[in-house]
């Protein structure tokens, strides 16, 4: 364990804290952790203790009893183990005397890695009851002064001796204490530890240390019980608080890795120089799908790296470790699948500012990623599709607002998809015939407003530059994700309206030029017909009649050339609306 990893799993008040020592050795009873109190009281044991052996600072008379702690903490693993240790002074005629807490420290799969120990300095409680016993006329002085509750039993378990702290926490005056018996007092129960701990200390002449809870006043006690010929001299102490910050801390990292443990999010903290300090249980899951292998704390992280993503991960930690925040998606191709990955980078640091590392976060997003992609490919072919439709056309939905229009509109109506977006179709109608594409509209929305399935009609519209053209609208409607579209195809029909209009005019000049030739030229032909008649069949005629005849003939003939002049400009005249 590297010391930001262990750092970073212990509340500051306790790596800062200057009443209680905290201690990590490892399994192989080896300082790992010493917090900078602890240090600084026995630096003068030697200038740094990581990779020292535990007892280099405990008196060496009490080495067995530090040794049989740990014991008794593999024995009862989920147990904090009290002891009670001598820890070697700068004089070494002389030393500290101390109170500590053993526990198992466990890795993420509850297996042992160490032991973690919380003590405090109780050297002046231990100076005082020796010099209690040393010099009797300041035993009373030295009692009120020590800020731990004091008590002496004699062997007939009453009281003899009190201070004013422990009537504080008993709550009992000195004087209603002094000459009772303890157990006429207070409960003489298996449910509190102090019965059986006070009678173990003085029947086997023992130092006992214990903690107990009482619940009538919802408070924890630790006690130390120093039996002696007279008695027991009880030492005991109000360590609710610290039983709750326990508590607390306890529960704090319960919690924080049922929380990261129980998200899909993949989470590993690397250390400056790559190694692994924490990860949740979705991160190991996901290297040993991957990989083969699951991640393990201090491992090198370069081993969980693929060689071709080695670069891009150099490059993106490196930022990381620079200050940046980086969150991006990305590809991550295994040796026989591939995988989509939102991931992110941030670097961490502890409350002083200090950076610890880097986390590693990945999000596994493949299934929302794939379909993102067949989306867009999907709509990459039917803009392809629509592209390749030779007129122009627009997209409408149910409110005949403009979603998409093509090229081809961009040409023939002169304006770009960015300016008819979200415009009504209407738009495109000339002012004078708004009232009537109302009514053509209505006719191809159902009454629910919901868009007819196929609809066709010819319709004026107008172009960006006021050019009125007629079009051929023909709608068809299409659905996509629950939502229904219409794709109208505009035909530009100007042209065909114009040749129309001319072969119309073209079949009225024909018709006259035909009632003509069927009316106008036959009045003269006949004239001319009937005269030739006459003269060539009546031998009777006078030369006066004749010349008359004739003079009837030419008039005839004259009225024959004019109606088929008129004939021929007329015929010009259709000539031109043709070719025009």
């Amino acid at each position: 364990m590297t010391k930001n990893e262990i750092t970073s799993l212990i509340p500051e008040f306790l790596i800062n804290s200057e009443t209680y020592s905290l201690v990590i050795i490892n399994l192989e009873g080896f300082y790992v952790y010493v917090n900078p109190l602890f240090e600084k009281q026995f630096s003068f044991v030697c200038d740094n203790f990581i990779g020292q052996s535990s007892l280099i600072a405990i008196y060496f008379e009490d080495h067995d009893k530090c040794l049989k702690a740990i014991q008794q903490c593999f024995a009862q693993p989920n147990k904090p183990i009290k002891v009670y240790l001598r820890k070697p002074a700068s004089n070494d005629q002389d030393f500290y005397w101390t109170e500590w807490e053993f526990s198992i420290l466990k890795d993420q799969n509850q297996q042992p890695i160490g032991i973690i120990c919380l003590g405090h300095d109780i050297t002046e409680t231990e100076r005082a009851n020796q010099k209690a016993k040393e010099f009797a006329a300041k035993v009373e002085k030295i009692i009120e002064e020590i800020t731990d509750g004091f008590y002496v039993l004699n062997r007939k378990w009453e009281f003899v001796k009190i201070n004013k702290v422990a009537e504080q926490i008993l709550e009992i005056p000195r004087e209603k204490l002094l000459g009772c018996k303890i157990w006429d007092l207070f409960p003489d129960t298996p449910d509190y530890n102090y019965p059986a701990a006070y009678r173990r200390a003085m029947d086997e002449y023992l130092i006992v240390t214990f903690e107990d809870y009482l619940a009538d006043v919802d408070k924890w006690f630790s006690t130390v019980c120093y039996p002696s010929p007279e008695g027991l001299t009880i030492f005991f102490k109000d360590i609710t608080q610290e039983k709750k910050t326990q508590e607390a801390l306890k529960f704090s990292e319960i919690k924080l890795r049922a929380i990261l443990d129980s998200t899909n999010d993949s989470n590993i903290l690397i250390s400056p120089d790559y190694k692994i300090l924490s990860f949740n249980r979705r991160a190991s899951e996901i290297s040993q799908l991957a990989l083969g292998k699951p991640l393990k704390e201090l491992a090198d992280m370069w081993a969980y790296v693929l060689p071709h993503d080695a670069e891009d991960f150099y490059r993106d930690t490196q930022k990381a470790l620079n200050g940046e925040y980086l969150k991006f998606e990305r590809e991550i191709h295994f040796e026989h699948f591939s995988l989509w990955f939102e991931i992110g980078y941030f670097s961490v640091h502890d409350s002083e500012g200090k950076m610890l590392g880097f986390t590693f976060n990945s999000t596994n997003i493949d299934q929302r990623k794939k379909k993102e992609i067949k989306l867009e490919e999907s709509k990459i072919r039917m803009n392809k599709t629509l592209e390749a439709i030779p007129h122009p056309f627009i997209i409408v939905n149910e409110q005949m607002s403009i979603t998409h229009v093509n090229s081809e509109f961009e040409k023939v109506f002169g304006y770009t998809e960015q300016e008819v977006i979200n415009k009504k179709m209407d738009f495109l109608i000339p002012e004078r015939y708004q009232n009537e594409y109302t009514q053509h509209q209505n006719q191809y929305l159902q009454t629910n407003g919901k868009l007819l399935r196929k609809f066709s009609e010819n319709i004026l519209a107008l172009t960006k530059s006021k050019q009125e053209i007629n079009i051929t609208a023909n709608l068809n409607t299409f659905t996509v994700g629950g939502e229904k579209f219409a794709i109208v195809i505009l035909q530009d029909i100007t042209e065909f309206k114009k040749r129309e209009e001319t072969i119309l005019k073209q079949n009225e000049t024909l018709k006259q030029i035909a009632w003509q030739q069927s009316h106008e030229v036959r009045r003269p032909v006949a004239s001319i017909l009937g005269l030739i008649n006459i003269i060539k069949t009546d031998k009777t005629f006078t030369q006066e009649e004749k010349e008359q005849c004739l003079t009837y003939l030419f008039q005839a003939t004259q009225e024959l050339d004019t109606i088929i002049h008129k004939i021929v400009a007329q015929t010009n005249a259709n000539e031109h609306i043709v070719n025009r």
